[in-house]
């Protein structure tokens, strides 16, 4: 007996290092801890891909290094992938998706997302990809000082892949603004009519293209989507409806966390709320609400925190505030221009905070999004501070 015991101690010792969960194996392969070089996880991010074939964190990882140490590897390792999973299109959506660690053109990627396609027509990712490549396709043309032999091919492909998308089912969020734009180039606009008319499956926190950006020539410089997007051809309307479901759907998530309505639509009140999500402290909600002259201000905490999960509604408070506390933030509304300010702005940042106001008066909604505050903090902190809440110093940002 006393033979046998050690080796089994030391097995039930040693097992917590072999019986990480997928997502401990996939954090442990982002964080780079201090001292470490990059690149020396490989044998971890192959014993991933040993536990999960597919895994996108392992692939990532790997490729990324591949592309540092010998390209051609890259190569040989999504022909060991493609042969593995002769039946899958996911390899050719990797190869698509980290295409850069190869340098791949346009057409190349867009003919392994047709290699992935011909595998798999129904898988929703491969159809996407594909038509958002021939998109890319007429966006960089369009924009180009070359001359504009392919704009209607690939025009005509990104539509017919897109349209995909929403055969069967109600119109798609994510192609609606790039179908609306390539219909008005093909001259089609009983199309661009019906899509107007259409409305999304699932209700949205927020209008659409809310907070639509387009990057000009400064990769890092960035401003609101002008209006006339639907025949300016030289935006990028694909990347800028991205970017704002993006915003939509972390916002939403802890707004839902928290048990709030939506705003932008069917409201039977005058109402203003204050969203903050702050990095690392609990999301708040601050809603002022006008019913036929009563005034209720009601706030909420989830105890997730605002760049994280949004976690649960700990805190559902409400009071009764005056008439005159309702009248200041409405002509605070008026004097900072609220109802004229952009969405959104140029300044954004790693960390921090963002501070979303919404306002839906006599059936007028508008929005306004700042990081770390901005031209809106003093507006929102007057919101905020009809709760009676105090916040630490250090606690504002």
């Amino acid at each position: 007996m006393k033979k046998t015991l050690l080796p089994l101690l030391a097995i039930l010792v040693s097992l917590p290092a072999f019986s990480q969960t997928i997502e401990e194996q996939e954090f442990d392969l982002r964080i780079i801890n201090r001292g470490e070089k990059w690149g020396r996880k490989m044998d971890k991010a192959w014993k991933l891909l040993e536990a999960d074939s597919l895994n996108f964190v392992a692939v990532s990882y790997i490729v990324e290094y591949y592309s540092k140490e010998s390209k051609d590897s890259i190569r040989v390792f999504y022909n060991y992938l493609t042969q593995k999973h002769p039946k899958s299109a996911v390899p050719y959506l990797y190869r698509v998706e980290l295409g850069r660690y190869e340098n791949l053109s346009h057409s190349a990627l867009i003919a392994y997302a047709e290699k992935g396609h011909r595998i798999d027509p129904k898988n929703k990712e491969i159809t996407y990809t594909l038509g958002k490549n021939y998109y890319d396709s007429f966006n960089k043309e369009y924009n180009g000082e070359r001359k504009k032999t392919n704009l209607d091919h690939y025009a005509e492909n990104a539509v017919t892949y897109m349209e995909k998308l929403s055969e069967n089912s109600c119109n798609n969020p994510n192609t609606w603004a790039m179908l609306i734009q390539l219909y008005n180039y093909q001259g089609k606009p009983h199309k661009v009519a019906t899509l107007q008319e259409q409305k999304f499956c699932e209700e949205l926190y927020f209008p659409l293209l809310a907070f639509s950006t387009v990057h000009n020539k400064d990769a890092f410089n960035f401003s609101p989507l002008p209006s006339g997007w639907e025949t300016n051809y030289s935006i990028d309307i694909l990347w800028a409806t991205e970017c704002s479901i993006s915003r939509i759907e972390w916002y939403s998530k802890h707004l839902q966390a928290m048990k709030e309505r939506m705003l932008c639509n069917n409201v039977d009140v005058d109402v203003i709320r204050f969203t903050w999500l702050r990095t690392f402290h609990n999301p708040i909600a601050v809603r002022l609400e006008n019913n036929k002259g009563t005034i209720t201000v009601y706030w909420k905490k989830a105890d997730g925190a605002g760049g994280y999960e949004p976690g649960k509604l700990v805190v559902n408070k409400k009071k009764i505030i005056s008439e005159a506390d309702w009248q200041k933030v409405i002509q605070k509304l008026q004097t900072k221009k609220f109802w004229q300010m952009p969405a959104v702005d140029n300044e954004m940042g790693f960390d921090g905070s963002q501070w979303i106001l919404e306002a839906n008066i006599s059936g007028k909604y508008h929005i306004v999004d700042r990081w770390c505050g901005g031209d809106i903090q003093d507006l929102c902190m007057m919101v905020f501070n009809l709760t009676g809440l105090k916040i630490k110093k250090d606690d504002l940002y």
